[in-house]
């Protein structure tokens, strides 16, 4: 008998996993007597610790996930084997196994708040916020103090974009604990997805000050004092998190873009050089060299740089950013046709694309000898400028068409919209 329960339970003592049986059969037949329910408790906290602690380095995950399993069929009335099961697996991202074991724990103990939470969690990292959303509230009903539920929402809504619905959420997590380090951080990217930098920067500064070496907060202050304009105090804080983490590509990414900021192109080919160290298909990193060569005249290794960007799967706004700089950099290398289809496809990204890019296009079809398609451009591009009162996107135009024109000798016709305007008359 003894060698077929060490079979069945070959990390659990044979003698102890009879004992186990007979106490849980004496605990079932007997409920109105606590002794054996305490016991079987103890006993099963004891082997939930030996399952989940002081384990070899390698196969960690695995040996605990084996010990745990057995403690599931010696202990099927508990959730609490079925809770440890799945917080290994969400540590190892496998949230498909997570959520199976969630789902057996939940039919345990339905309104088990740690089964729920963790439920939710999965969704959230699955990408099923409404889900997430929902069972984060039927945790707070079973457990209204926890402010990474409120927390969790918050950064829910956020994703989905609901942006005042997640301030809401966050700022209850800090009412829960005013020293709740993750809500300011999710605050400090919700302010940040909406450009907002000085509130970006604001509730960075507070999680700075509850986690001083926290990376990802040094890089949200660097990424929100780059937005104010300030690149000077964003390298400060970008430099700590290399020095935290000097593996951190996101921080040399936003480093090469504050030198770019400050002029000092070749130490932003030298920072974004180092994020293709560690990550060699960054979009960012490549964007941003191809932006500083651009500025150093070296306008075809500007438009290697950014092609090679645009194969490493860029976001919208980076794509968009992408096809703006590769349409500039064509047309300066006299390559009118792949520049107008650059310049075109970045316009077509969205519904009111920027005035610079417009009047670009403009310039391209001037190049293209398409004299009336650019006059028809720059009419368009100068009436949205005058409802928009942003005369300085016509004075930017007017000094790159003037340098352009001069170095190409390009001819511009008298009753056009542009001579009127290198004539100084908008109108």
């Amino acid at each position: 008998m003894e060698r077929k329960s060490n079979e069945s339970y070959p990390l659990v003592d044979g003698v102890v996993a009879k004992f186990i049986g007979d106490l849980r059969a004496y605990a079932e037949a007997h409920p109105e007597s606590p002794d054996a329910r305490i016991a079987l408790d103890g006993i099963l906290d004891n082997l939930v610790r030996e399952a989940v602690g002081a384990m070899p380095a390698e196969g960690e995950a695995e040996l605990a996930i084996r010990r745990l399993e057995e403690l599931v069929t010696l202990f099927p009335k508990s959730p609490v084997p079925l809770l440890y099961l799945s917080k290994i697996c969400i540590d190892k991202k496998d949230h498909d196994t997570a959520l199976r074991y969630l789902e057996v724990g939940l039919t345990v103990e339905p309104d088990n708040p740690d089964l729920i939470f963790n439920r939710a969690l999965c969704l959230q990292e699955t990408g099923s916020p409404d889900e997430a959303i929902e069972g984060f509230r039927h945790h707070i009903e079973l457990r209204p103090d926890n402010p990474w539920a409120y927390n969790n929402i918050g950064d829910a809504y956020r994703t989905l974009g609901l942006y005042d619905r997640a301030e809401a959420y966050l700022k209850l997590a800090i009412q829960n604990d005013h020293r709740f380090g993750p809500a300011y951080y999710n605050l400090t990217m919700l302010y940040m997805d909406q450009q907002d930098w000085p509130g970006c920067v604001h509730y960075a500064k507070i999680a700075e000050r509850l986690d001083p070496f926290n990376k990802e907060v040094q890089l949200a202050l660097g990424d929100g004092y780059v937005g104010l304009g300030k690149p000077e105090l964003a390298l400060q804080h970008l430099v700590t998190a290399t020095l935290i983490d000097r593996s951190f590509v996101e921080a040399y990414e936003t480093m090469a873009a504050a030198y770019v900021s400050l002029s000092m192109y070749e130490l932003g080919i030298a920072a974004a050089h180092e994020a293709l160290k560690l990550k060699p298909d960054s979009w960012m990193a490549s964007a941003n060299i191809g932006y500083c060569y651009a500025k150093q005249g070296r306008y075809a290794d500007a438009i290697h740089a950014e092609r090679t960007a645009s194969r490493h799967n860029p976001d919208k706004e980076g794509m968009y950013k992408l096809y703006w700089d590769l349409g500039w950099n064509l047309l300066q290398m006299d390559e009118y046709a792949q520049a107008l289809e650059c310049t075109e496809q970045a316009i077509r990204m969205k519904e009111y694309p920027d005035l610079a890019l417009t009047f670009n296009k403009g310039l391209i079809l001037l190049a293209l000898g398409d004299a009336r398609g650019a006059d028809a451009v720059y009419d368009q591009a100068v009436k949205r400028a005058k409802a928009l009162d942003n005369y300085q996107a016509i004075a930017d135009a007017v000094r790159e068409a003037e340098n352009f024109i001069a170095r190409k000798g390009i001819h511009v016709d008298k009753a056009s919209t542009l001579f009127k305007l290198l004539e100084g008359s908008p109108e």
